[in-house]
């Protein structure tokens, strides 16, 4: 044989290799979107972000619709900026990915990815962590929230938990946390898109990354085709990469399993993992639904699915799988697979299981690697929290805070403001730390000492807070009673303190008590009742808003007078009339005749 055919031979075996090589698809960690998410970056996510050490390339996926990034960098107001080099990329019918790295070094913590293409700057907060090594986390497992924003106590009290579980999580010393479902309370009609927003503004307050799976009440916007959650948090299922080890977001719509997205989940390499689901694998509702090979779905039965995921399990090494939905506390053991669930972060008391009024705000403590787990029991926020009286977003150069517990806590919080000052005013805490961050923002790190049963308030300034808090008040009847709806906020310290008074005749004013349904004030006056009412809110400097109102009980209108009844003669009267009548009839026929 010549040499010429073994070359000619060469060059289409490396023709063929080459063309297989630039045709393969990129295979995404994630099932496909249904809807664009708010910031254009498919993954890494604020619910489903990457975990990274230096020296570690990853892939960021797009829509395919933003076409090839010019540039793709880390930012924080914390540190530089970090520029990251796009190594390689790749296409398929819907995704873009590219391959990147960090170009030197980037310092421990939480950054937002940024991605500049076709002239447009596209962010995702809170999208990459970066840790010094792959070490054992210390985890928080948070689970049915329940964040709410329409007029019910409990979505304000639920809102506040939420708002007071970020606070207090962000000055733990944790790494990650794991939300199983139930972020937000189901919704009732297809527009209501707020709670899923207004989850997301707080989310991205978080100083430690948080991943995140959809339970049966978030899952209510999809039953009305709305994908929220994929717009504002994660996709709906897909994995992570710790290293070694690796998180599976699987999701359980209402028990309802769906097995395609275990197609995607089986894509992850490693041999060690952490489950995450809302369902406990002793719910009865849970099933998988299986395509067959003539494409219909199949159901599988309650105990093949608990089978299947075992299976699932014992493929990927998973020892340890987070869940919630019951409420409650507990776990199971399936061999070496351990199911555990932990209480509701909402406001959910234990007063009807024996507990305390409150017990409730609940979360619990773990740590996790590649090679084992251990966890704490469950704690609540009412043993130690630290609520902000509002959103400390970084939007105003003053805010105010509670730091309360059951133990005495000697705690260090972060806190940014809009504006840097070297010496800020500042009540009920030591500063430890003051610098300046890009843009004139300002960080301080309070240190914070607490006695038992103590509730302190912090106030920091920049500036003074001289503005008062907005306060709207709505009226709502139910049954017998007429509910005054208060909804106070205030963009500087926060609001402290909501008051109300009634009066009968505009002129001397009495408190008037607040009603507590599900944790959370209501005032309620009865509807026969005309009064007149002023509801204060005050920040935590003493600012006050004022809002009149008068409720005067409807007239009522005046029964209409009933039609006269015509009398209908008796049956005696009616047998004479008809004898009268033939009487009368016969004489006129006798006279005829004569």
């Amino acid at each position: 044989m010549t040499k010429r055919p073994l070359v000619l031979l060469s060059l289409i075996l490396l023709l063929i290799i080459s063309l297989t090589s630039v045709g393969a698809e990129p295979i995404p960690p994630f099932k496909p979107y249904h809807e664009k998410p708010l910031n254009g970056i498919l993954y890494p996510r604020i619910g489903m972000p990457a975990l990274l050490v230096n020296d570690t390339e990853f892939t960021v996926w797009v829509d395919q619709s933003l076409g090839k990034p010019s540039k793709v960098t880390l930012t924080s107001i914390f540190q530089p900026t970090i520029e990251l080099k796009i190594i390689d990329s790749g296409f398929s019918s819907n995704v873009n990915a590219y391959y990147v790295t960090v170009v030197g070094n980037a310092p421990p913590g939480l950054y937002n990815l940024t991605v500049e293409a076709d002239g447009k700057r596209y962010v995702e907060p809170n999208a990459v962590a970066f840790y010094d090594s792959y070490r054992p986390l210390k985890v928080v497992h948070w689970t049915d929230t329940h964040f709410g924003v329409r007029n019910l106590p409990k979505h304000s009290m639920n809102s506040l938990l939420f708002l007071s579980a970020i606070g207090t999580f962000n000055s733990l010393d944790i790494d990650l946390i794991l939300h199983t479902g139930d972020v937000v309370d189901a919704i009732v009609s297809k527009d209501e898109e707020e709670p899923f927003r207004k989850a997301y503004e707080e989310l991205i307050t978080l100083r430690v990354p948080i991943i995140m799976v959809e339970g049966n009440n978030d899952y209510t916007a999809i039953e009305k085709k709305a994908y929220y959650w994929e717009k504002y948090f994660a996709p709906l299922s897909g994995y992570v990469k710790y290293g070694d080890l690796t998180f599976f977001c699987v999701d359980s719509d209402t028990g309802k399993i769906f097995g395609d997205q275990f197609d995607v989940l089986d894509r992850a390499e490693g041999r060690a993992g952490i489950g995450l689901t809302h369902y406990p694998f002793k719910d009865n509702d849970i099933r998988i639904w299986i395509y067959s090979e003539n494409g219909t779905l199949h159901r599988l039965d309650y105990n093949e699915t608990v089978d299947y995921l075992l299976n699932f399990s014992r493929r990927h090494g998973i020892k340890l799988w987070l869940v919630g939905h019951w409420h409650s506390d507990n776990s199971w053991k399936y061999g070496d697979v351990e199911v555990l669930l932990t209480d509701a972060g909402q406001y959910d008391h234990g007063t009807s299981y024996g507990g305390t009024a409150e017990d409730y705000g609940h979360y619990r403590l773990l740590e996790i690697s590649s090679k084992s787990y251990s966890y704490d029991k469950t704690t609540t926020l009412w043993k130690y929290n630290i609520t902000f009286l509002r959103v400390p977003d970084a939007s105003s150069p003053s805010i105010a805070l509670y730091v309360a517990g059951t133990e005495a806590k000697t705690v260090e919080i972060p806190i940014v403001l809009s504006k840097f000052s070297e010496n800020p005013s500042l009540e009920g805490a030591k500063l430890i730390e003051v610098r300046e961050l890009a843009g004139g923002k300002g960080f301080y790190k309070l240190r914070v000492d607490v006695r038992p049963g103590q509730k302190k308030l912090i106030i920091l300034q920049a500036e003074p807070d001289t503005e008062p808090p907005t306060l709207k008040v709505e009226e709502i009847e139910r049954s017998d009673r007429l509910v005054l709806f208060y909804r106070a906020y205030d963009s500087g310290t926060g609001v402290k303190e909501v008051k109300a008074y009634v009066s009968e005749d505009n002129k001397t004013w009495n408190p008037l008590k607040p009603v507590i349904e599900t944790g959370w004030p209501t005032y309620e006056m009865p509807l026969n009742k005309s009064f007149y009412y002023r509801i204060e809110a005050y920040d935590a400097v003493g600012n006050k808003a004022v809002k009149y109102g008068y409720h005067r009980v409807k007239a009522e209108t005046e029964t209409p007078a009933k039609p006269t009844e015509i009398a209908m003669p008796s049956l005696e009267i009616i047998i004479v009339l008809i004898v009268i009548i033939v009487i009368i009839a016969a004489l006129l026929i006798l006279r005829r005749r004569s």
